[in-house]
């Protein structure tokens, strides 16, 4: 699991995540599902496959990428919570490509209006308390499940499993605001314990006289 990323997407849960880099997971078979206009993972054979698949379905991202290497393999993924994207062959590269590992690529995003949707506050938690669990058990019996995961190996039907339910919480999960922290998630609590400590010594040395 990726700590930190994981600790920024939780902490900004309405703002919208792009990961685009070289994961070099080659034992990682991806397949286009048409019903999600992504890619799910149809065979896994390590353990660092599977903790990058599983994480990235914690996580509510899509793999949008689909272009494979000159070696049948696809190194480069490009994990997003945006629903519309598409991933193309760059024809014209910035800087030359690392032939036969990797390919130039050009992602196009539809980025939805923010405007377009009601205000929540930056810093938000889920309330399961306040949810309507029988809403959400009739949506999930509603969901063709038998038509959904036919002919998908196990792998794929954990993948979109993970996507649907994900959608249903979404939906159903109401959302409250959190007090903002005035440091990024990232800072430890020794960096903000020295950003105190240099502030108070700061202001000790203005009333030095000069």
């Amino acid at each position: 699991m990726p700590i930190k990323l994981g600790q920024i997407v939780q902490a900004h849960p309405n703002d919208y995540v792009l990961v685009v880099g070289d994961y070099n997971a080659s034992k990682i078979e991806w397949v286009f599902h048409p019903l999600e206009n992504c890619y799910v993972a149809s065979e896994i054979s390590d353990d660092y496959g599977e903790n990058i698949v599983d994480s990235y379905n914690l996580l509510e991202l899509h793999q949008f990428n689909g272009i494979f290497n000159n070696n049948g393999k696809l190194l480069d993924v490009v994990f997003s919570s945006i629903k519309n994207i598409n991933v193309l062959i760059c024809d014209t590269p910035l800087v030359p490509e690392d032939i036969p590992h990797h390919k130039a690529l050009e992602i196009l995003l539809d980025i939805p209006d923010k405007s377009e949707f009601k205000y929540k506050p930056p810093y938000s938690t889920h309330k399961f308390h306040s949810t309507n669990y029988d809403l959400m058990n009739e949506q999930i019996n509603n969901v063709d499940w038998v038509g959904l995961l036919n002919n998908l190996n196990t792998v794929q039907c954990v993948s979109i499993f993970y996507i649907q339910i994900s959608n249903i919480i979404i939906e159903n999960v109401p959302l409250k605001g959190t007090i903002k922290n005035q440091y990024p998630v990232w800072y430890s609590a020794n960096t903000k314990s020295l950003i105190k400590e240099k502030y108070e010594l700061h202001k000790r040395w203005k009333k030095i006289p000069k």
